[in-house]
Parts: C-alpha cells; sequence; structure tokens
C-alpha cells in the first residue's frame, strides 16, 4: 500500500465519528470513569475521548508502521514486567507447569507423571503450592509439557549465577516471554502475506487482546499454542506461494512438532493442515509437472520432509508415552488412571463438576468462553469493565457481519479462497467443540484460553471484513493511500482499550 496522505483538514471527519459513538456508548453502558455523570458530563468526557482519539488517529495515519511497531514492543516490555510481578495463585495451572520444570531442573530428567511428589507437592519441590486448592489426583506430566521443558532448561542456565527461587521462578517464565517475541514476528510476517489492506489491523487483533499479554507474562502451554497456529497458519501461505519449497516445509514441520508438544485443543489446526497440505501440495505438483510419475516423485518428497522434521522433533515423546504407559500415547487414559490409583490409596481426590452439575445454560457458557477470549485474569475471578467487553463486542461483531461480503470478491481473484476459508472456519469449530466437550463430559470449564488457537482465524475475519469496508469506500470516493480509513479508525480505538484493561485489570494483579 502507497503511504497515506496527511490531511488535518479532514480530522473533523474522525473526531465527529469517534464522538458520536462515545456519546451513545456511555449512555448505553456503565463506565467507572462516568458513573454518576449528568447527560452533559458524559457528552463532555466524550468529546475529550473523541480528542484523545483524534490525535491518535493522526499519528496512526501518518506513521501507521512505526505506531504498530512501538505498540508491539510495549507489549513486550509490559509482559516482561509482569513476569517479574505476577503471583503464582493468581496464574491458572502456572503452579503445575513450575512443578514439572523444577522437577527436571532437580533431577534431570523427564516425570513419568506417577511421581507422589507431583501428585502431592513437596514444599521444597514447590514453594507456591496453595494446600487449600483441591488435590486432583494426578499432574500435568502426562499430557504435553513443552513449555515446562524449555522453563527447566532457563532455570539450569539461570542458576549458573543465582539459585534464588524467585530468580529461578522468572526464568522459568522468560520461555513465555520469548513465545510472544515469536508471536509478534509471524504475526507480522503472516499479515503482509494474507492482507495487503488491514495487515496492520490483523496484527493489532491478535497481539493486542489484553488475554493474550496476561498468559505471556507466565508459564503455561496457552501461549505455545498460539504461537504454533499463527507459525503453521504462516508456513502453509508460504508453501503455497513458494510450490512447497524445502526450507518452507521445514518451517511447517517445526511449527507443527511445537504445536503437538504443546496442547492438544491446537490438535484441530493440526489436522486441518494436514487437509490443506495434501490438496495444496497435489495442486503445486499438478503445476508443475506433467508426467504423472513426477508428479508422485514430488508430492512424496514433500510430504516426507515435513513428516521427518514432526518426527525427529515430537516423535519421541509420543513413543515414550506408547512405553512408560502401555500403548497410551496421548497419556489422557494414563492420567485418568491415576487419578483411580491415588484415590485407591487413600487420599481425597477432586470431582469437578460438570456442565448438567452445574446446571449451567449454553449461552451462560458461550458468555464466559468470548469473553476470557478477550480477557479474564486470575482463576476465571478477575472481570474486566463490562464496559471494555462491550466495546469489543461491538468491534468484533461488526467485522465479522462485514466478512463475509469480502469472500466473493476474493474468490474471483483467487480459487483457493473458498476452502481456505472452510478449512479457517473449521480450525475455530475443532477447539470449540473440544472444550465443549471437556464441560460436558469432565470438567466445567468455559475458558477463552482453551481455544486460543482459534485467534488468528478470528483475526483475519475481523479484519478482513473491515478492509473490505475501506475497499468499497476506495471504490466510491478515496484513493486507496486515504487518510480516512476504517482500520485508522480502529486501531487507535484497540490501542486505547489495551491500555484500559492494563492499567485498571493486568497491573493490579503484579504484587508478586
Amino acid at each position: 500500500m502507497k503511504s497515506t496522505k496527511y490531511d488535518p483538514k479532514l480530522l473533523p471527519i474522525p473526531f465527529g465519528i469517534y464522538t458520536v459513538v462515545f456519546a451513545v456508548f456511555l449512555n448505553i453502558s456503565a463506565y467507572p470513569f462516568c458513573t454518576g455523570l449528568s447527560f452533559t458530563g458524559k457528552l463532555l468526557f466524550a468529546l475529550l475521548s473523541a480528542a484523545i482519539l483524534t490525535l491518535m488517529y493522526s499519528l496512526y495515519a501518518r506513521y501507521g508502521t512505526a505506531y504498530l511497531y512501538i505498540f508491539l514492543g510495549i507489549c513486550l516490555v509490559t509482559a516482561v514486567y509482569c513476569s517479574f510481578r505476577f503471583s503464582v495463585n493468581l496464574c491458572p495451572d502456572e503452579e503445575g507447569r513450575v512443578l514439572i520444570s523444577n522437577w527436571i531442573y532437580r533431577y534431570g530428567t523427564l516425570p513419568t507423571g506417577y511421581e507422589y511428589a507431583l501428585i502431592d507437592p513437596d514444599p521444597n519441590l514447590d514453594p507456591y503450592h496453595d494446600y487449600t486448592s483441591p488435590n486432583w489426583g494426578y499432574d500435568y506430566a502426562f499430557t504435553p509439557y513443552l513449555p515446562s521443558i524449555l522453563g527447566a532448561l532457563m532455570m539450569r542456565a539461570v542458576s549458573l549465577f543465582t539459585k534464588r527461587q524467585t530468580a529461578l521462578l522468572i526464568a522459568a517464565r522468560s520461555v513465555n516471554i520469548i513465545g510472544y517475541a515469536v508471536t509478534m514476528i509471524y504475526s507480522v510476517k503472516l499479515s503482509r502475506e494474507i492482507s495487503s489492506r488491514a495487515w496492520k489491523l490483523f496484527v493489532m487483533l491478535l497481539i493486542g487482546i489484553p488475554q493474550v499479554l496476561f498468559l505471556s507474562g507466565y508459564l503455561n502451554n496457552d501461549l505455545f499454542s498460539l504461537m504454533s497456529s499463527v507459525m503453521i497458519i504462516y508456513y502453509l501461505v508460504r508453501c503455497h506461494r513458494t510450490d512447497w519449497k524445502t526450507g518452507m516445509c521445514i518451517g511447517l514441520g517445526i511449527s507443527v512438532a511445537v504445536s503437538m508438544l504443546s496442547y492438544y485443543f491446537g490438535y484441530g489446526l493440526i489436522l486441518i493442515a494436514t487437509i490443506w497440505s495434501v490438496a495444496d501440495c497435489r495442486a503445486s505438483a499438478a503445476k508443475i509437472y506433467e508426467d504423472p510419475k513426477d508428479r508422485t516423485v514430488f508430492i512424496i518428497k514433500k510430504a516426507s520432509v515435513v513428516f521427518l522434521t514432526v518426527f525427529l522433533l515430537a516423535g519421541w515423546y509420543f513413543i515414550r508415552n506408547a512405553v512408560i504407559y502401555s500403548g497410551d500415547v496421548f497419556g489422557i487414559r494414563s492420567q485418568h488412571h491415576c487419578a483411580e490409583l491415588y484415590e485407591a490409596a487413600g487420599h481425597e481426590v477432586y470431582d469437578p463438576p460438570t456442565f448438567a452439575d452445574c446446571n449451567a445454560t449454553w449461552k451462560y457458557w458461550f458468555e464466559i468462553t468470548l469473553k476470557s477470549l478477550v480477557g479474564i485474569f486470575g482463576y476465571m475471578d478477575k472481570l474486566m469493565d463490562n464496559a471494555l467487553y462491550v466495546f469489543y463486542d461491538m468491534l468484533f461483531l461488526a467485522g465479522f457481519v462485514l466478512y463475509p461480503f469480502s469472500l466473493p470478491e476474493r474468490i474471483r481473484k483467487n480459487s483457493t479462497t473458498l476452502p481456505v476459508c472452510i478449512l479457517a472456519l473449521f480450525s475455530v469449530v475443532i477447539p470449540l467443540f473440544l472444550s465443549m466437550h471437556r464441560s460436558v463430559t469432565y470438567d466445567f470449564e468455559p475458558q477463552g484460553r482453551y481455544i486460543i488457537s482459534a485467534l488468528p482465524a478470528v483475526a483475519f475475519a475481523i479484519s478482513s471484513g473491515y478492509g473490505h469496508l475501506d475497499s468499497l469506500i476506495s471504490r466510491k470516493r478515496l484513493p486507496e493511500n486515504s487518510f480516512l480509513s476504517v482500520e485508522n479508525l480502529i486501531c487507535p480505538v484497540l490501542t486505547v482499550l489495551w491500555f484500559l484493561a492494563l492499567i485498571n485489570h493486568i497491573l493490579p494483579l503484579t504484587v508478586y
């Protein structure tokens, strides 16, 4: 896209739009800053907010790329600060993840999951254990735990200089900081591949979500699921555009291996990637070669590169599972068996409530899942102000509504658009179904982090919707590099929402 031509005479237009939106919003949704304000007070607050956003609009419109990179830098620095300050007791699952890192760091071996010290932690091994929390009768060593393994390596490196428990914890958390940085890099690379008009909006939607920042500040598998998802999609696009060059095949294999070693909820995207890879590799072979034998050789070579990369990086883990768990490759059956053995030994085991036990409704389930995808912190007990959810809902809903209108033009320009959109839909539906199944059959936990691997597809749909609206506007009246655009309007709003979530809800958690 060409650089934007700055035209200050047009600033009253975004100022007017922001003023109207805020004035309407403040009268339909309560916000702490405006509690008890009269209509005049709300209007003045709307005018002040609009003035600030218009200034940001001007900066973004003139220096959009620099604006984005500065924002990403602020996000990364904030994540580092949070990793130093977050309390373990406010970070879901971190205690169990750090416990595994501590085990590997101390003993130099991978746990099997049956270790009593992991199920009922020793204070020396787990100084953060909350003995009032329920005991599940098993630990996280039965299912993939790549971040914990990397965390142990970082702890070992830091232990060369200090063995303070605080320093070791921060060392383990640094794994997610690195994962956050990698996610940023691949988000930018992917956005430039799939969206020429609204690529910065795609990155803002992916990185500028408060929940993603929260996940980057402590040791967990969820962020690695997001990171590997972005990487997988990027390498799928690059494989398609380079006719499956070997380097891209290796990158795809690495991405799939990271996903396999991180989170089972991300396996839906791996399935989708496999289906797409087979179809697209066949199409590339047909384009390059006329002889059917040459096509077959091409497909086998490329498939072998991807498979061998995945096998070399991730195969060992599942082979190990098959050996120590008597054929239970994924470790799930053994995990439940461990809980049964622990209970049979006379210990009390927590029996989590299911969907039916909670008398829940699907409306409530979806509401909490979507809210926590945007941002619910702590152990699902630290909600943001409702006004922030309303704003995010309005922005997301409008993008989703606009998205289908962008498809006809995309399909005309690119024959692969329709199958890609179908596969993207399934990349959202599969983790959503897995989370629903877990809530119904085992543990009622509607949490957005379980479906975090679907976020790239969601961000793509929303940014494509707004990008299409910009395209329609430019056709009618404005040039493509116009100072006025929907992307220019939305990105400053997303920035403000992120800062409000940070100041009011995330930084108060930094009490460690």
